[in-house]
């Protein structure tokens, strides 16, 4: 059958009082006329179910039976079916389980109002207290669940995502624990093989990941196309292959904070756990086992909180008196429209065709007779770039274009990187084939990237100043200039950011000021810093102390240069290894602070993060090596006061170097030119020179000179 503009149906979809076509071309136009006497009428009305207004089952139970007993006909429900007003559901369960809970539950104004039941199995010969019994009804030791090793239903991510690792355990992608010394041993302990990942057990994984592609910024995927990094492992499939969101690429990466980590490896928020929406690639977030306590849990909770009244249910009356209003507009011929319509679809009566006629519409309407409408449909419009729908109560994604029945509530979102504008997140379809709210669009935004010490940043947008570390809409100014200490070969850049969701200019690259070191000055005292490390107080040894071990030089607002030989002791006399950085303290060493306590707040004090130390070159040997410490935040560059020293690669010695270094002069890990005019560390016994560290260095500061 072909609508009145053009569109094609199939013939079962004429007259069947549902508008598939836009138009409702599909349905004719009929007046019914009651032939029953008005006793009949009454008591058709009293037996009728009304239409449109159902209950939707929820989401699948394991192992529980929905079914709608008709007579003496069952019929088994899916969590697809809708169950009228009215109508009653009964409960059951598989074999071999047991049903808790209630065994059948009404359909009233559009909600069941209950807590549904669930299937729990028959143990014939209960585990012991000391056991865990499986789905299958086995009994297992506590001990070997979550061990990397498949006992029963015990190594998937439902049972494991809660278990808590020791320090001398490796933790699985999916949350089992093995031991420590079991990773990377070239034999899978792990179910999921997560342990024995190339870029897992790969020190320097990132030429791996990089592959032929021709930028440190992509990632090659096993089908050999490339990605952007931000595309690895984010719960979304960019490789053709989906190598992307396997375990074999996302076993190396860490979660952060405020994220739910995917069965496979990935990171997504955490709210998306259980929304009803897949955002893991494998769909773990949303697994039956892990997400049917939570909705038990929500369930309660709203069954505990009912609310009966008006107030409260409000929105759901106002859809049955939305279909009466609009029952009269057309019966009173407000509306001009070619649909029939009922006064009251509450009290609608199935009308059989042997009690109607069927005749050609007529210029009046009598307002005593009972009329059936087809129901009208909303449409999403097509013309909605990167807009995501859903109907969140059928737990099912709707296409841009299609059509929804009437009564439904759709969620509209829109792709990463694109904002909801012109419309409302929610909307309702309303018997009259309209929205209740205009449906909104999606926009392309520029992102925030000013983050970082070197810069700062002013964004406008129509005139009005807006927050830079927001996303920014089309058309907003950005004027970066390089903050105080750092300076450019251009004094300021205006960026605009366009409808694309790019910035039309790369942002302005501030470096920080430097001074240089020369003979006449081969030490920098703005760039000289005292390194402690905490001890024993000699007074009163139940207290500690931070005392003076080396010094070191400030190369970059991140960075401190000095000699490993500082990091070779711990004065706590305990377990902790002598290089980690919560034994360390960092104070401008124009301070002169010899001993200050451990809790003692002092200006200019910083805390270390990571101690990077350099291993011996093969060229010679050394009896010192130096060493690279990373701040936890950053040096705040003040001209002629604090600032880093000027390094220039590549470095060189014009003559050849002592064998008898005179480092008298010198406190131990300060950064020199010698008398040779050569790039020194002042080591414990002898100079380190620096050019046979030259690579290491600058791939140091490389590093970490992104973070500016």
């Amino acid at each position: 059958f072909r609508c009145a503009y053009g569109a094609c149906i199939t013939v079962q979809q004429v007259g069947n009082q549902v508008w598939d076509c836009i138009d409702g071309s599909d349905e004719p136009v009929v007046i019914v006329e009651i032939a029953d006497s008005l006793k009949e009428m009454e008591k058709e009305k009293d037996e009728a179910k009304p239409v449109g207004i159902y209950c939707n089952i929820p989401y699948a139970k394991r192992n529980l039976l929905i079914l709608n007993k008709t007579g003496e006909m069952v019929t088994i429900l899916s969590p697809s079916s809708k169950v009228l007003q009215n109508d009653t559901v009964h409960f059951d369960c598989l074999p071999k389980f047991v049903l808790i809970g209630v065994d059948h539950l009404k359909c009233v104004n559009n909600d069941w109002y209950r807590q549904w039941p669930h299937c729990e199995r028959k143990v014939q010969f209960p585990c012991k207290d000391s056991e865990i019994t499986c789905d299958n009804g086995d009994c297992i030791d506590p001990a070997v669940v979550c061990n990397g090793v498949k006992d029963c239903s015990d190594e998937i991510l439902a049972k494991c995502v809660n278990r808590t690792c020791t320090e001398n355990e490796y933790k699985c992608k999916y949350g089992a624990c093995i031991p420590k010394n079991k990773k990377c041993d070239k034999k899978k302990d792990c179910a999921d093989g997560s342990d024995e990942t190339i870029l897992l057990c790969t020190a320097d994984y990132e030429e791996i990941l990089q592959g032929s592609c021709d930028s440190d910024e992509l990632v090659q995927c096993r089908s050999q196309e490339c990605i952007f990094n931000d595309d690895l492992c984010n719960g979304i499939i960019d490789c053709s292959d989906g190598s992307d969101e396997s375990v074999e690429m996302c076993a190396h990466i860490v979660c952060p904070d405020g994220s739910f980590a995917c069965a496979y490896g990935a990171c997504v928020p955490y709210t998306a756990l259980c929304n009803g929406e897949v955002d893991c690639a494998d769909g773990s977030d949303e697994y039956a086992e892990l997400c049917a306590p939570i909705m038990e849990e929500k369930e309660k909770f709203e069954a505990l909180h009912f609310d009966d009244s008006y107030a409260a249910n409000v929105e759901k009356f106002d859809v049955i008196k939305e279909k009466e209003i609009l029952v009269q507009e057309i019966l009173s011929g407000q509306i001009s429209s070619t649909i029939i319509t009922v006064k009251n679809i509450a009290g609608t009566s199935n009308i059989m065709p042997d009690n109607i006629g069927i005749k050609p519409i007529t210029a009046i309407i009598s307002i005593d007779a009972d009329i059936r409408i087809p129901n009208r449909r909303c449409v999403i419009p097509a013309n909605r770039v990167a807009l995501r729908a859903a109907d969140e109560d059928k737990n099912v994604t709707l296409k841009v274009g299609s059509q929804v029945d009437v009564n439904t509530i759709v969620t509209f979102s829109c792709d990463e990187d694109w904002y909801l504008i012109d419309g409302d997140s929610m909307a309702l379809c309303m018997t009259t084939g309209q929205w209740s709210s205009a449906v909104p669009k999606c926009e392309k935004r520029c992102p925030p990237h000013w983050n970082g010490i070197s810069t700062d940043t002013i964004c406008t947008y129509e005139n009005k100043t807006t927050d830079c570390q927001a996303y920014s809409k089309p058309d907003t100014t950005a004027v970066v200039t390089c903050a105080e200490g750092y300076k450019s070969s251009s004094p300021s850049q205006k960026l605009s950011c366009g409808i694309d969701g790019e910035w039309d200019k790369t942002k302005l690259k501030c470096q920080p000021q430097c001074v240089k070191q020369s003979k006449d000055k081969p030490m920098i005292e703005e760039a000289n810093v005292s390194i402690y490390r905490i001890s024993k107080d000699n007074l009163n040894q139940e207290q500690l102390q931070y005392q003076m071990a080396c010094r070191g030089t400030i190369i970059s607002p991140k960075l401190v240069l000095t000699s490993a030989f500082c990091f070779n002791t711990n004065d706590l006399d305990n377990s902790i290894p002598a290089n980690d950085p919560i034994l360390y303290t960092i104070l401008p060493s124009s301070m002169s602070i010899g001993i200050f306590g451990q809790y003692e707040q002092l200006n200019g004090r910083h805390n270390i993060s990571q101690i990077i130390i350099a291993d011996v070159p093969n060229i010679e040997v050394q009896t010192d090596t130096p060493a690279i410490v990373v701040l936890v935040d950053y040096f705040t560059i003040i001209p002629k006061q604090v600032m880093p020293i000027c390094l220039e690669f590549p470095l060189s010695c014009r003559s050849q170097k002592n064998n008898r270094d005179n480092t008298d002069r010198f406190l131990e890990g300060t950064a020199i030119l010698n008398s040779e005019d050569c790039f020194v560390v002042v080591g414990s016994m002898e100079f380190i020179y620096m050019d046979k560290y030259q690579q290491w260095l600058e791939m140091k500061i490389m590093l970490h000179n992104y973070l500016l």
